[in-house]
């Protein structure tokens, strides 16, 4: 079991309810830095009695004591100025004290194995064997104590970053002396942190402060609401301490709202220690990147390690952007996740899904996943390829569609008659400008673009036994004169009983209208709508019950909100075996593929 503490002034300065909060929380530790608005190292030892007394009255362990040792400066010594740094919180504790026996006494009381320390306000020419006196007689009382000293990487201090750290305990570590790692103080001095540097310091490790920072607010905000990845950090934790170490938190985002920040901290600290996740790399840094990003996050069942994308520049920008490790090469990012997600042009991704696929690894790719069908039958054949990649179909989960479909298999709609799916959307000329979309090659046509994802739907309307016949098909240049491809596509189609009606274009000057989908039952109809079918679902049937199933919401995302939903059940589906209905695997999303190059064909022919 993971072992979470959090500092006590971080709640309350009360004591009292610093343990409501605890049990609250079903917390068993708590890390103490200041009572009642006085420094530890400042209240007389008779109340520090009274207090563990009360601590363990109400089974409570202290996993370590906050004191400000060494958070001064020594003798004849001036702090920096002009540094943004040279502010620091004290926490009640002004001056300096040489009473380190004291500080061990008070861990006596609270039986506190650890004591944290720090290393002197910064100041000129500070050379790290200024520390040989006071840690020497630091290490004598831990000894005598049987304590360990924690040393912590502090902004305002002389040691703040992992070379120094790493510096300092090859000249005074000892089973005495350890490291209390605090990451969020590395990012609010723009110190970002890597794995490899953590594997620099792991022996020394023994205790984590946590704590979130948000660089465009300059400030410590609430755990999971700032710009640490600290997914990856505590699954680099997990794999080299399993549950050995302390998570200590400490919100550090003031008085005014400490208790509710702190709540909200813990929530995310034990979904972070115990929730199993899937990492994700992502291939390709374009137009979509920003949502899979999104939605990875958004996920406590996914984490994302890193990015690639040809162009080095943009994939450095994005991979610090989003605290995650930048990939010079594809082999190293397949390598280190459990699912790559392939967010590149069309003509790409045939080749990189066997790259994943022959490392074993589960591939998410972009639609359409390909347009080659000599190569697709290739992959389909092949023995690797089941189970193991899926094409994104986010429209899939939109509330709408999920609601439409719910009602349908409960035969409240029976009996298709009539399907007429539009996309009207408007993509300006500078879209095509030197970009692979609009080219034949490349791209495949509007229709693998624009026109796929309302295609998808109504194609899970076709009886998969009937014959799906092309009635009629046709496609032209009315807006975007120079470009290969299509800017609108007609055609009518008929599996069974139902006919199908498509129309698609991306010249609905002078932007985005709107996508909808109007399907006629024998008892009734229905239409969901949307900038891309994520807004609106509207029932009619005799009886006046349409209320009942009506459902409404705005969002003009043009790309909908399916990709959290779609990449939380991708991690499901890792983690435990269960797959849901609208995950599309390779096959099925083919036959989609397959199904529009037979529309292209023809729309040739006219």
């Amino acid at each position: 079991m993971n072992r979470i503490s959090i500092i006590n002034d971080e709640v309350s300065d009360s004591l009292g309810e610093v343990v409501k909060f605890l049990h609250k929380q079903k917390l068993k530790y708590v890390e103490i830095r200041s009572i009642g608005k006085k420094n530890i190292l400042d209240i007389p030892l008779r109340d520090l009695k009274k207090y563990g007394d009360s601590l363990r009255k109400n089974n409570i362990s202290v996993s370590c004591i906050a004191s400000p040792i060494l958070k001064w400066l020594p003798k004849e010594r001036k702090i920096l100025k002009g540094r943004k740094d040279s502010k620091f919180d004290s926490f009640y504790f002004r001056g300096v004290s040489s009473d380190f026996e004291k500080v061990f006494e008070t861990a006596d009381i609270f039986n506190a194995k650890y004591i944290r320390i720090f290393s002197f306000l910064k100041y000129d020419n500070f050379d790290i064997k200024h520390l040989e006196i006071p840690m020497a007689r630091l290490k004598f009382l831990a000894k005598k104590h049987k304590k360990v000293l924690l040393m912590e990487n502090e902004p305002a201090c002389n040691l703040n970053s992992i070379k120094d750290l790493k510096l300092f305990m090859k000249l005074y570590g000892s089973d005495r002396l350890k490291l209390l790692i605090d990451i969020g103080n590395l990012y609010k001095n723009s110190n970002r942190l890597s794995e490899e540097e953590l594997e620099k310091i792991k022996d020394f490790i023994e205790y984590v402060h946590i704590k979130d920072y948000s660089f465009s607010a300059k400030n410590y905000v609430p755990l999971g609401e700032g710009d640490i990845n600290y997914k990856r950090y505590f699954s680099w934790f997990r794999a080299n301490f399993g549950n050995g170490l302390f998570y200590s938190l400490e919100t550090h985002t003031g008085e005014k709202n400490r208790k509710r920040d702190s709540e909200l901290s813990v929530k995310s600290l034990k979904k972070l220690t115990n929730q199993k996740r899937v990492a994700y790399g992502i291939i390709g840094c374009g137009r979509i990147f920003k949502k899979h990003v999104e939605a990875i996050k958004a996920s406590d069942k996914s984490e994302l390690i890193g990015v690639f994308d040809i162009d080095r520049v943009k994939a450095a920008n994005e991979a610090r952007k989003n605290d995650c490790k930048f990939y010079s090469n594809i082999e190293g990012l397949i390598k280190d996740a459990d699912v790559v997600n392939v967010c590149t042009p069309h003509y790409t991704h045939l080749e990189l899904i066997k790259k994943v696929v022959k490392h074993g690894k589960k591939c998410l790719c972009e639609k359409p996943g390909g347009i080659n069908e000599q190569q697709i039958d290739r992959i389909i054949r092949s023995k690797k390829y089941k189970d193991n990649v899926f094409i994104v179909y986010q429209n899939r989960f939109n509330k709408p569609i999920v609601k439409f479909d719910n009602i349908v298999k409960k035969s409240s709609l029976a009996n298709l008659l009539y399907v007429f799916g539009n996309v009207r959307w408007f993509r300006n000329p500078g879209y095509y400008k030197g970009s692979w979309q609009g080219k034949k090659r490349l791209e495949g046509g509007m229709l693998f673009n624009q026109g796929i994802h309302i295609l998808d739907i109504m194609m899970k309307y076709f009886d998969q036994k009937a014959e799906t016949k092309i009635l009629g098909a046709y496609k032209d240049k009315i807006y975007h004169k120079n470009i290969d491809t299509e800017d609108i596509f007609l055609a009518q189609f008929k599996n069974k009983n139902t006919i199908f009606n498509l129309e698609i274009t991306v010249s609905a000057s002078p932007c985005n209208f709107g996508s909808s989908l109007l399907f006629i039952f024998k008892n009734g109809r229905a239409r969901v709508s949307g900038m891309s079918l994520n807004e609106s679902l509207s029932i009619h049937l005799p009886g006046g019950k349409s209320s009942d199933f009506n459902y409404s919401e705005k969002n003009q995302d043009v790309y909908g909100y399916g990709h959290k939903v779609l990449i939380n059940k991708m991690s499901e589906f890792v983690l435990t075996g269960k797959r849901d209905k609208n995950l599309v695997d390779f096959k099925e999303a083919m036959e989609r593929v397959k199904f529009i190059n037979k529309l292209y064909k023809v729309a040739q022919k006219k």
